[in-house]
């Protein structure tokens, strides 16, 4: 994750806007740079978040990232334009690039990955009326979120 901020990268990185994903990259990145320490990673203090989006405010200052995007057909356009490029993309715009001719490889990076979830879940802490509604919105929204009437 630190080559997302290496110096000789910059104008080359392409980063999810999703908080979840691309704050977390970049999190991780200078934590791999040492440049942040945060005392748990999945829950950051206000200071700590304070000094995330200040460290990603001077490296979107400075150039240091190609675009921010927010639907994966930003990404893939960015990875066609010809310079190489690095960051987070999903598979399905992976198979679209390589479809395009366009030479595209997935790794690993050494520090190790991030998790990524979507979904929904219940808390083990519903009982009850809030247990049943929480039961009914999650059928609801599994069914396509159509009203029930």
């Amino acid at each position: 994750m630190g080559a997302l901020l290496d110096p000789e990268r910059a104008g080359r990185v392409i980063l999810q806007s999703d908080p979840a994903i691309g704050a977390l990259d970049i999190l991780m990145a200078l934590q791999a740079k040492g440049q942040m320490r945060p005392a748990n990673m999945a829950d950051l203090s206000l200071e700590e978040v304070d000094v995330l989006v200040d460290h990603l405010a001077q490296y979107r200052a400075s150039g240091q990232f190609h675009s921010i995007w927010t639907d994966e057909s930003e990404a893939v356009s960015a990875m066609q334009q010809g310079e190489p490029m690095i960051g987070s993309l999903w598979w399905s715009g992976a198979i679209r690039l390589r479809a395009m001719g366009v030479p595209v490889r997935m790794v690993s990076p050494q520090e190790g990955c991030r998790g990524w979830f979507g979904g929904l879940a219940l808390s083990v802490h519903l009982s009850g009326r809030e247990c049943d509604a929480a039961y009914e919105y999650l059928n609801w929204w599994l069914d396509g979120g159509r009203a029930p009437f």
